[in-house]
């Protein structure tokens, strides 16, 4: 089984702002001190979709590969106050961002035993982050510091999980309890940044 999309963007923001300066004396507002005006328009398009292959030997038993191919367009940091605010390297903050991409990649198993009283399910994943949109906190000039929404180059996901279901009592006890369902899960994750620059500047 297989499914896709194309994906295709434009977003635009507009970002006006006003700093005042308040009057102490007459705790009136004045007009405003200072204006900045920030407009940014992008364009983003890529594909996005998954196939999966499945074999069942028998009607208790299935595996499955799936590759899935995910898009997140670009973003534009809609956390800063100032149009005109900057980071003390001189980036502008309101820069956007690159498309996120993952690809992934999964095994799995499900089974059935024992007439049913018995289910067995688990996977292994793997998960390839490209230009992962993430948020850092930067210290910008003249200002207090602010999330800038980011790419961190790479980042990989891997893990696996298993889950167990089954009826223990079932046609062995009472019917008031023989409905009784244990149910267990366990699941293992790693994740890592394989590229990502994190620089901190102090003053």
């Amino acid at each position: 089984t297989a499914g896709g999309r194309w994906n295709f963007e434009v977003k635009d923001m507009d970002l006006n702002t006003s700093s005042y300066i308040p009057n102490f004396v007459t705790g009136l507002l004045p007009p405003p001190a200072r204006t900045g005006t920030s407009t940014e328009r992008i364009f983003s398009n890529g594909p996005s979709g998954d196939i999966t292959f499945s074999y069942k030997p028998t009607d208790d038993r299935l595996f499955f590969l799936k590759y899935s191919r995910g898009y997140k367009g670009p973003h534009i940091n809609g956390l800063v106050l100032n149009a005109q605010q900057q980071s003390e390297d001189n980036e502008a903050l309101t820069d956007p961002v690159e498309p996120e991409k993952v690809d992934s990649l999964e095994f799995g198993v499900k089974t059935s035993w024992f007439d049913n009283q018995l289910t067995v399910n688990g996977a292994v994943f793997y998960y390839d982050y490209q230009d992962i949109q993430i948020f850092q906190l930067r210290n910008s000039a003249g200002a207090l510091p602010v999330n800038q929404l980011i790419n961190a180059d790479d980042a990989d996901i891997y893990g696996a999980e298993i889950e167990i279901r089954t009826h223990p009592l079932y046609g062995y006890a009472p019917e008031s309890i023989d409905g009784l369902e244990l149910f267990l899960s366990f699941g293992w994750l790693n994740s890592k940044y394989t590229e990502f620059l994190n620089t901190l500047s102090y003053i």
